[in-house]
């Protein structure tokens, strides 16, 4: 039962069965609850954040279609007037349709904050312990341990990189509204591809206190867990 240099203390002997076997799985029961008790969260929350990120998907191709059957009609003065009624009702439905999907996407932030809050702030403690334990360790403790590990690193990425393609493709809506031709047509078109545009200069984003879900910091994660790894393995070895 000493993984490290200095012994557990607890009120009880620990060290006989069944003691031993119960203590051992109290212990490690922090590395083990997002291998289990959080799958279901943390899938919900990839799955939400998927289906969020296709309705910005779909408000790009929908942009890619429209721009296809306007770019394959030929210039006419004489139905240029009812072409950009016929494009500007067009471009409202998709820009409401743009609308809603940045309200869902703040909803789903909301919703999820406490989730990926709590998630980032003890993951890189969780897994410099977890590394330690390894480090220190025998070999069938070092192979729990490390499919424990695993699971920190799966959760954290989880949210990463929804976090990431989530910000990701609520920017590419502004790329598709600025390749629409919108200089040929009237100001109240130009208006509106320019309102998407701007919409999309501030990209929709899981953000909660202090830094948002994204791979970026998912490195920093993993950077300062190895840090803590080794502050712990120094003070161990006093």
């Amino acid at each position: 039962m000493q993984i490290t240099k200095q012994v557990i203390n607890l009120p009880y002997d620990y060290q006989h069965s069944p003691e031993f076997e119960l203590t051992f799985l109290w212990v490690t029961y922090i590395v083990f609850t997002p291998c289990f008790m959080l799958a279901g969260s943390d899938g919900l929350f990839i799955g939400v954040c998927l289906l969020v990120t296709s309705q910005f998907r779909v408000v790009q191709h929908q942009l890619e279609l429209l721009d296809q059957e306007v770019s394959s009609k030929p210039e006419h003065s004489d139905e240029q007037a009812s072409e950009n009624s016929r494009v500007l009702h067009q471009l409202k439905l998709i820009a409401d349709r743009h609308g809603q999907a940045i309200e869902i996407a703040h909803e789903m932030s909301l919703l999820f904050v406490p989730n990926v809050f709590t998630c980032y702030t003890i993951a890189a403690i969780k897994l410099g312990l977890t590394c330690l334990i390894i480090l220190e360790a025998k070999i069938f403790v070092k192979f729990i341990f490390i499919f424990g590990s695993f699971g920190i690193v799966t959760e954290i990425f989880v949210y990463s990189y929804g976090g990431s393609k989530l910000m990701e493709e609520s920017q590419n809506v502004g790329r598709s509204a600025y390749h629409f031709p919108w200089y040929r047509y009237d100001k109240n078109v130009r208006k509106l591809v320019q309102l998407m545009m701007i919409r999309a200069q501030r990209p929709s984003r899981v953000e909660p206190p202090f830094f948002e879900a994204t791979i970026a910091t998912f490195g920093m994660i993993i950077r300062t867990a190895g840090s803590y790894m080794t502050l712990l393995q120094s003070l161990v070895e006093l």
